[in-house]
């Protein structure tokens, strides 16, 4: 804003159009969404921002004269009254503007308890979901709402944030156990070798299975359901496209995707399907020793989930938007991929990714071994070490707009133990957004025997 005020003749006036609707693939995206979020709260859901938003607002409100938002619903009510709020009063205090919202449209008794319930669905965003212990205390802080405002008493506006907390929570809870079935995956394809490649497969597909046969918190889905369905009969609000008439799959559905697999479940049923149909035991337990192999790293060895906030520790990270915003080239926040309702048979790694990651500093590496860069993503990649651009020595074909690729790190990159991986960046503003050049995963690969 600040660039296009002083670029423009004084004699114009500048009004914002600023987006308070969205949180991914936006004007103002939520900085290192979980991809968990991404892939089931997607671009609508009920999203209370006052520290973001309101960090946004004051840093852009000096070159501008008034502002229209951006909203497709009301999934965005706070936000809608913080802006305006703000309009009268950029330097008015958050907390006020959050009291005031739950005073009036919950109850005035319950102001202190709803504004600080309104921050904690914010705070539940901040970092990695599995990580993020706090998200359990914000559905309890909700739950104590809820006995004083009971559903569809309460007013819409209560009934969607306590849908959120709930949800939230689910998710949580559902990541932390499909991450743990995956890890059991392993674990049992890992016996492939005593136990036969085709029982190695069966159990390993039974125990992915359990994430619908023996689901996680059976109860606060249920709740989440008849939570849709009040609030689909008290306001039209639209969490569903077949039931409740939604116009897309990005456009708020958040109950069709609350159960979309949050490990590598599809990927891995593809892989079992193909193993199956080798006809040589030898190739099949080849190929699921490679399957293994994944992230299951050689001694010494380092592995980047680039777009994922939880798994992703050699990438420099920015959580509150106004820092992102102001860093966004030098520190940029991941993007992710939206594959609608349709299954895809992808890694859960491949939802998210860097355009053009910042620096990522490797140390206590091992001057006498030899290393390499693997990495996925979409173009080859302009890879440098330590300022100088990295030798491609392998490349396989593309597959679902990812494409493996690995590279050398040369022996004189290792002489002090450390390395600096960058990017060399290029325009590519004569292509759609979405062909632009990505990285998905990254290994920095100790060799063995080294």
């Amino acid at each position: 804003l600040d660039v296009t005020r002083a670029r423009l003749a004084k004699n114009y006036k500048l009004r914002w159009y600023p987006d308070i609707t969205h949180t991914v693939r936006c004007q103002y995206p939520v900085p290192w969404f979980d991809p968990a979020w991404g892939v089931t709260l997607g671009r609508e859901p009920v999203n209370p921002r006052p520290i973001d938003y309101a960090g946004i607002y004051r840093t852009g409100y000096r070159f501008t004269d008034g502002f229209l938002t951006y909203s497709d619903g009301i999934h965005d009510d706070f936000n809608k009254n913080l802006w305006s709020a703000l309009g009268w009063q950029p330097e008015g205090d958050v907390r006020e503007i959050a009291l005031d919202y739950s005073r009036y449209f919950f109850r005035p008794d319950l102001a202190e308890a709803g504004a600080d319930a309104l921050f904690a669905l914010e705070t539940n965003w901040r970092g990695s979901l599995a990580d993020n212990s706090s998200v359990d205390g914000t559905l309890l802080q909700w739950q104590q709402l809820e006995q004083k405002l009971p559903l569809g008493k309460g007013g819409w506006r209560a009934d969607m944030h306590v849908m959120r907390a709930y949800y939230d929570a689910y998710t949580r809870h559902r990541l932390i156990y499909e991450t743990e079935l995956q890890r059991l995956v392993f674990a049992q394809l890992g016996e492939a070798a005593r136990l036969g490649a085709g029982a190695a497969v069966k159990q390993a597909r039974e125990t992915l299975a359990r994430a619908t046969s023996q689901p996680v918190r059976k109860e606060w889905l249920s709740k989440l359901d008849a939570q849709a369905e009040s609030l689909f009969k008290e306001v039209g609000y639209q969490t569903r496209m077949e039931r409740y008439h939604a116009s897309g799959s990005e456009r708020g559905v958040v109950m069709d995707f609350v159960n979309y697999p949050l490990n590598d479940r599809w990927w891995l049923e593809d892989q079992f399907d193909r193993i199956d149909k080798l006809a040589d035991n030898g190739a099949k337990l080849k190929r699921i020793e490679d399957l293994c192999r994944w992230e299951n790293l050689p001694e010494g060895s380092f592995y980047d989930d680039v777009g994922n906030v939880g798994r992703s520790p050699h990438a420099p990270k920015l959580l509150y938007a106004i820092d992102a915003l102001r860093l966004q080239r030098d520190l940029p926040a991941p993007g992710q991929r939206w594959f609608g309702e349709n299954r895809r048979n992808i890694r859960y790694a491949w939802h998210g990714y860097l355009n053009w990651p910042s620096p990522m500093i490797y140390t206590g590496l091992d001057p006498r071994a030899r290393y390499t860069i693997r990495l996925f993503g979409q173009g080859i990649s302009p890879l440098k070490v330590d300022g100088v651009r990295a030798k491609l020595i392998r490349k396989e074909e593309p597959a679902e707009e990812n494409q493996e690729q690995e590279f050398e790190v040369a022996p004189e990159h290792l002489a002090d133990g450390r390395i600096e991986l960058s990017w060399e960046r290029f325009d590519e503003s004569h292509l759609n957004w979405r062909q632009w050049h990505y990285i998905t995963e990254l290994w920095l690969m100790k060799q063995p025997g080294q």
